[in-house]
């Protein structure tokens, strides 16, 4: 696919060549990665990692490995279900792909944002959210866990819900994203 190499370790880029020799990863996330690409690129490093998502889970099954279920994030949702059975890899390739030109052509380039809130419940996040709405769209992007989400939406919405989440007492950092994954 696209001529690109790669190595993924435990969901985190870890090293990408591309056609012109250019080297990125180095335990870099993809969404850090997104930042240093031409969102073409990108999209084409997306496919790239669900193709070594599922060969990862592949050689787990080879080696006699036998999940009792398969779940995945994001990108890993694809992946799990190929290695499932449940989806061909073609048919997710073609669907991540579209996926990537649809978030592209969603919110420009740099005009979204995300950050990671912890030390808050769900209902205390949805609230700082709320009120940051006023300021732009934010949500909560991700669940992580009891205390640990991720929201997303426009620039000035999730400056907004960072800056009354830490008044609440959360830790928060923004991440290095240029899109609002996962927002509603």
């Amino acid at each position: 696919l696209d001529q690109v190499a790669y190595l993924v370790v435990d969901d985190k880029l870890v090293d990408v060549v591309t056609r012109d020799g250019r080297r990125f990863g180095l335990d870099r996330t993809l969404g850090e990665l997104e930042s240093e690409l031409d969102p073409a690129e990108f999209f084409r490093v997306n496919r790239q990692y669900l193709v070594a998502a599922v060969a990862d889970g592949e050689h787990l099954l080879q080696t006699g490995v036998r999940p009792s279920f398969l779940v995945g994030h994001s990108l890993g949702q694809y992946a799990a279900l190929v290695v499932a059975g449940a989806l061909h890899l073609e048919d997710a390739v073609r669907l991540v792909a579209v996926r990537g030109e649809l978030m592209q052509r969603a919110v420009p380039r740099g005009r979204g944002a995300m950050a990671a809130v912890s030390g808050l419940t769900v209902d205390e996040v949805a609230r700082c959210c709320a009120e940051a709405a006023r300021a732009g769209v934010v949500s909560i992007a991700c669940f992580n866990s009891p205390e640990h989400h991720a929201i997303s939406g426009s620039v000035e919405g999730v400056e907004l819900a960072c800056d009354l989440c830490f008044d609440a007492g959360a830790g928060v950092v923004p991440l290095d994203v240029t899109s609002p994954f996962h927002s509603a």
